[in-house]
């Protein structure tokens, strides 16, 4: 995960996460708020770097990663139950088969879901092996280095 200024929004996000993941990997750069100090509540390694562009913040946070399968999120996005469960559910029955998983991610906009139109379902790589995948050239997208399905 990469922030700046995100105090308000990483009890949600890490919240939702930090019970279950094996490690929460935070890159920050010039926060003039409690990121660092809210971040490390939720267990997460905190690492300062200057701010080049989003693609290199995230391919940073992506190396500094000790484990296999990374689960790449924004600081505001926030994994429900059902979502968690979807993810135990693929590392018990499909992670050897594939590289990667997409989520259908849902919107808040203004006060309200958007659940219809090109906003829902708006699926997202989100999920992959770290020896497979970089974050690419197009903001938040991930250029995956191999075939969607791996040889079983």
């Amino acid at each position: 995960m990469i922030a700046k200024n995100q105090a308000h929004n990483l009890p949600r996000s890490l919240g939702s996460v930090a019970s279950w993941v094996s490690e929460i990997v935070l890159v920050i750069n010039d926060c003039t708020d409690e990121t660092e100090s809210v971040a490390k509540r939720y267990g997460a390694r905190v690492e300062e770097r200057p701010w080049s562009c989003r693609r290199d913040q995230k391919n940073i946070a992506l190396d500094l990663a000790s484990y296999q399968w990374i689960l790449g999120l924004d600081a505001d996005e926030v994994v429900s139950d059902a979502l968690r469960q979807d993810i135990h559910n693929f590392f018990r029955e499909d992670h050897l088969k594939y590289a990667g998983a997409y989520f259908p991610r849902k919107t808040w906009l203004i006060d309200r879901w958007i659940t219809h139109g090109d906003f829902y379902p708006d699926y997202n790589l989100r999920l992959f092996r770290k020896d497979c995948g970089r974050w690419g050239a197009v903001e938040s997208m991930i250029k995956l280095s191999f075939k969607e399905r791996l040889k079983s």
